[in-house]
């Protein structure tokens, strides 16, 4: 997290000694006229040079330039309908960026939640990114974004459906640049806005099942953004319970696809103490299964078994100590969920760039 921060914290140089508000120093740098013109023909200007605090989300020239044409026209021609629209880039109070990305939203004064998830290469913010953080004004913190931040006006339904189609385009390939998550993660901060989260807290019972991995991490192992040559990306599950969940996936020894078996990972979870949506995460066991197992129809029905010792056509069995070795643990940040939806950021909780969006969909 710290690599991130200090990549996102900008120091603003206005050639001035003199501290300046939210206005004074958005006019200073020369990269928000038309922010500012839109702010003064509301009248949010002069709210904006009050005591506060603010944290302001503010779009530069070049992200009001990506607007379709005529639409600044229009906006310009409807003040309320503008004055909402600047409203839901500020919030009460001040949000810097070490505290911005220990939530999921913030609510803006327009009343909406803006929806707000951190990933390796950015910060997102309902449709845009932050490209420049934590600049400190007498009466609050400007984060600069690269778009102008709307509501949402789709559905629910509609952009969960972008996204298992999204995930779902993107499954058995790696990462390694982050093009993917990056893809997702503008509908998914969507998402977030349209419908806001509990704390991980209240939503456990929901998170409770098993749910098959759509896209996400496919080398655990080496904790890295390749494909694992021995995993089946077709047949990846997790299934939670209470306290404990399992990672089952179809693997291929030495990458042979006519050697099939099933690897299963247990893990133990608790709530964490410094992120209301994380589960801090250790692994205790690691069997390894035959593939031929008659216990049960579906692979993801196997947990049980082991949790109670009875799994048959078992090849091994490493204990704790062993796995903490190839798998370090870490903390899962629970974004989204719902009855068919599941949404996390998987961190092994030593280093903030090492974390991966999941995106999983129900099977029982």
């Amino acid at each position: 997290m710290k690599s991130l921060l200090l990549a996102l914290t900008v120091v603003l140089s206005l050639g001035s000694a003199r501290a300046s508000d939210i206005i004074d120093t958005a006019r200073a740098n020369g990269n928000f006229t038309t922010l500012l013109t839109a702010l003064s023909l509301t009248g949010l200007d002069k709210a904006l040079e009050s005591a506060g605090p603010f944290t302001v989300f503010a779009p530069t020239d070049a992200a009001f330039a990506k607007l379709p044409a005529g639409t600044l026209d229009i906006l310009v021609a409807n003040p309320e309908v503008l004055k909402g629209i600047l409203l839901f880039h500020v919030a009460a109070g001040e949000f810097p960026a070490k505290k911005l990305l220990a939530q999921t939203s913030v609510t803006t004064l327009q009343g909406d939640r803006l929806a707000v998830f951190a990933t390796p290469k950015a910060v997102q913010v309902a449709n845009g990114r932050v490209v420049a953080a934590d600049i400190k004004t007498t009466n609050g913190i400007i984060h600069v974004v690269d778009e102008v931040l709307l509501p949402s006006s789709r559905s629910l339904d509609v952009i969960k459906a972008d996204i298992l189609a999204l995930a779902q385009s993107f499954q058995g390939q790696g990462d390694a640049d982050f093009s993917r998550q990056i893809a997702l993660q503008k509908l998914v901060a969507e998402l977030l806005s349209v419908r806001a989260q509990a704390p991980v807290s209240d939503r456990l019972s929901l998170i409770r099942g098993c749910w098959q991995q759509v896209w996400g991490p496919y080398d655990y192992r080496n904790n890295n953004r390749v494909v694992y040559p021995m995993l089946g990306v077709d047949y990846i599950y997790q299934c939670v319970f209470d306290g404990y969940y399992y990672n089952v996936s179809r693997q291929y020894k030495n990458g042979d696809r006519s050697r099939p078996r099933i690897g299963m990972l247990r893990g133990k979870y608790v709530l964490s103490k410094t992120d209301a949506n994380g589960l801090d995460v250790r692994f205790t066991k690691l069997f390894s299964v035959k593939n031929d197992t008659t216990q049960v129809e579906n692979m993801y029905d196997l947990p049980p078994f082991a949790e109670a010792g009875r799994l048959q056509n078992r090849l091994r069995t490493l204990p704790a100590i062993f796995v903490r070795l190839f798998f370090e643990g870490g903390t899962l940040r629970e974004l989204y969920t719902d009855e068919s939806v599941r949404i996390l950021l998987g961190s092994n909780g030593k280093n903030f760039k090492d974390n991966y969006l999941y995106v999983m969909s129900r099977v029982k």
